[in-house]
């Protein structure tokens, strides 16, 4: 069967992929489209539309349509998905443009979008670092989105705590879940250190040292001397930032913050 080359030329949609260059090829009855992208990393994405089959490229990082709203909302749509990086858009059509999250599809069921890996807590509720690479935070404040659960997961430990019964206008205050933990986002800075994570009502007095995540005065119901995972101050050890698994001081220990 003999193949007519039907060429198109060049033309320049996407500049930061360094042009896009086309051709059409007929094959008997059938047009085949194709263009190519020049750029130094390319992905091949092959499309096929009823009439005119075609092959697309795509660079990472470069424009493109969200994966969905949320990372729970990815694994249900597709349950053989895995760890990484997903372009979401929470707020959807009309709010913020889509952005890259890191997604944890393993822990307790995955489905969680990632909104902050870091010791440091203070970049809590900031848009900072690259998802996947190093620490990073996300800063969802004023994105209001369907979410009803936080975890909070010591990646070196391999443990977690999760609080239910937390929508997303409570991600960045301090709340009581529906299953009797509490929640606290507000990162109150006291007592020279960042408060953040979660806690019981239960108060765990221990010998000096010990990590308490909340303060009398960060917020209503995050009171003082409790039971906690997360940042918060050493208590009576010169007021020092800590680390804390079940008030037990870890030292420096990155931390990841999820919501689905």
């Amino acid at each position: 069967m003999d193949a007519v080359f039907l060429a198109v030329g060049s033309r320049y949609d996407f500049p930061e992929f360094g042009g896009i260059w086309e051709m059409s090829v007929q094959i008997g009855s059938r047009v085949w489209r194709v263009a190519i992208a020049v750029s130094t990393i390319m992905v091949l994405i092959f499309t096929f539309a009823a009439s005119t089959p075609a092959l697309m490229i795509h660079q990472p990082g470069g424009p493109r349509g969200p994966d969905g709203a949320l990372c729970s909302d990815i694994l249900l749509a597709n349950p053989s998905v895995t760890d990484g990086v997903y372009n979401i858009d929470p707020d959807g059509d009309g709010g913020s443009a889509p952005f890259d999250v890191w997604c944890d599809m393993t822990t307790d069921g995955g489905g969680w979008t990632v909104v902050f890996q870091s010791s440091d807590p203070s970049i809590w509720r900031t848009d900072n670092g690259t998802p996947g690479t190093g620490e990073w935070s996300h800063n969802f404040y004023v994105k209001r989105f369907p979410m009803d659960e936080v975890l909070l997961h010591d990646l070196k430990g391999h443990r977690f705590q999760i609080v239910t019964g937390i929508p997303s206008e409570k991600l960045y205050g301090c709340t009581k879940g529906d299953n009797g933990m509490w929640w606290n986002g507000n990162l109150m800075n006291g007592d020279s250190a960042f408060h953040l994570g979660v806690h019981t009502s239960e108060q765990k007095k221990q010998p000096n040292g010990y990590v308490i995540i909340s303060r009398l005065t960060s917020a209503p119901g995050c009171l003082h001397d409790l039971r906690g995972w997360g940042f918060g101050h050493l208590a009576f050890n010169d007021n020092q930032q800590g680390w804390g698994w079940d008030s037990l001081n870890l030292g420096p220990t990155v931390f990841a913050i999820g919501v689905r």
